[in-house]
């Protein structure tokens, strides 16, 4: 499902969600008395890193670990699913 199947009520949800979290960004960068360029997350000037091959075992490790993350994010949902569903019935 892309954008283009969105009803246009949940597009203009979505536009205005968007700029609602630009005008608090702008906001809380201004009541820190900061600067946007040092919020951002990408690089405003153009950079010729490469990666190496050490930096392999690092992302290994942090997908390792957001793997086992995911799974006990998994296990908890389905518990508290099976924890509200044995409360509705006792309801």
């Amino acid at each position: 499902i892309t954008s283009i199947s969105w009803p246009l009520e949940l597009t203009f949800r979505v536009f205005v969600g968007t700029m609602l979290c630009s005008l608090i960004s702008y906001a809380l960068c201004f009541l820190v008395n900061s600067d946007i360029e040092e919020f951002v997350i990408y690089a405003a000037k153009p950079m010729n890193k490469e990666w190496e091959y050490l930096d392999l075992p690092i992302f290994v490790v942090i997908s390792a670990m957001l793997g086992f993350m995911t799974s006990l994010h998994t296990r908890a949902m389905l518990g508290v699913s099976g924890w509200r569903s044995r409360m509705q019935r006792r309801s």
